[in-house]
């Protein structure tokens, strides 16, 4: 390997690793810090629990999720925002809003199917009954050949079956 092989691999290699100070400056940041009490914990749940019951977070965290899929597939389908705007019929200034995540930008679930077909894909939009979760079933053909996952509606022990086959059924939680 050439002199100049060796400096341009060693500087790649630079490039991924954590500068020491970096290191440091992060262990003595952390060095000080505790697990929050059981109390705190609780009270965190508790909370995270109550703003999954919000319909105005939930409406937002679904805006986000489809907002990052349409951003996905926009990649994929190697389509420029003025593109996919026109493709759907709106100005490349409300797909701007839309990607942007505009909160004065409220789309329909039509304007989201209509995105979601002129890049090719399948909108889903699901309501789910208490114990019951939604997985996405990706399969070796979506990196392969561009399928999309596919969506399963599966009751919570299932559900832990799948994310870890063997272990769902062992516990009685």
């Amino acid at each position: 390997m050439s002199n100049r092989e060796k400096d341009a691999t060693s500087s790649l290699n630079r490039s991924w690793a954590i500068p020491h100070e970096l290191e440091q400056e992060a262990e003595e940041l952390f060095a000080d810090a505790t697990a929050p009490s059981p109390e705190a914990q609780a009270e965190l749940t508790c909370a995270g629990r109550e703003l999954a019951q919000d319909p105005a977070f939930q409406a937002e965290l679904a805006q986000a999720f489809f907002v990052e899929d349409l951003l996905r597939a926009q990649e994929r389908a190697g389509v420029s925002l003025a593109q996919l705007a026109a493709k759907v019929g709106v100005s490349r200034q409300y797909m701007s809003r839309i990607v942007n995540e505009d909160r004065a930008t409220n789309f329909t679930i039509e304007s989201m199917a209509k995105i979601s077909a002129a890049l090719g894909c399948t909108l889903a939009v699901r309501m789910l009954l208490p114990g019951e979760s939604l997985h996405l079933k990706a399969t070796w053909e979506y990196e392969q050949e561009g399928t999309m996952p596919i969506p399963v509606l599966v009751p919570q022990q299932a559900a832990k079956a799948i994310v870890n086959p063997g272990a769902a059924f062992t516990d009685n939680k």
